[in-house]
């Protein structure tokens, strides 16, 4: 049940923190993708931004934070009631993320689609905005990107333009920050 996997979850959680705190280990879960309540019969628990706060929560240390896909996390809410944007805040100030997989979906589930950086349904500007406001000082990584006419098999086209794009949006937001 969702129940026994939250429990076996916890008792994992908290034997393996102190561990990591001793070897000075970050442990980042991400979350399922997509996030459905089952797949397979089988409960997929970390789906949403409350069941992310639980996890965070079970034991109080930097060394338990996340790995914050933005896409799946994005799918978990609608951008345009600020889901996304309030996630990057609450785990962002926490210092919770350890790094994040900087994409872009086309609306939250069921009904999404991969999308390139910059035509999904989140402020890609606004997000990385959000990342700096809060000090994030981890890194972006491109992550599902659509193939190209032709792209290789890994999508090389694809990657090169979301890293020039994180790239840019990066440096765009310091310099907004300066001024």
């Amino acid at each position: 049940s969702e129940e026994e996997v939250w429990e076996n979850l916890e008792y994992w959680i908290k034997i393996i923190t102190p561990v990591a705190e001793e070897e000075g280990i970050r442990l980042g879960i991400h979350p399922c993708d997509p996030p459905v309540e089952k797949l397979g019969g089988i409960p997929q628990l970390l789906r949403s931004f409350d069941a992310y706060k639980r996890l965070t929560e079970i034991v109080d240390s930097p060394n338990n934070a996340i790995e914050f896909c933005q896409g799946t996390f994005s799918e978990m809410a609608d951008a345009a009631d600020g889901g996304i944007y309030d996630m990057i805040r609450y785990f962002g100030e926490r210092k919770k993320i350890l790094y994040v997989h900087f994409r872009n979906v086309s609306n939250p589930v069921p009904k999404f689609h991969e999308e390139f950086i910059n035509t999904g349904h989140v402020d890609m500007w606004k997000a990385m905005a959000i990342y700096q406001e809060v000090g994030f000082d981890g890194f972006f990584i491109d992550d599902h990107v659509p193939h190209t006419h032709g792209d290789t098999d890994w999508g090389h086209r694809g990657r090169a333009f979301a890293n020039g794009y994180i790239q840019a949006l990066i440096e765009a937001v310091q310099k907004q920050a300066v001024r």
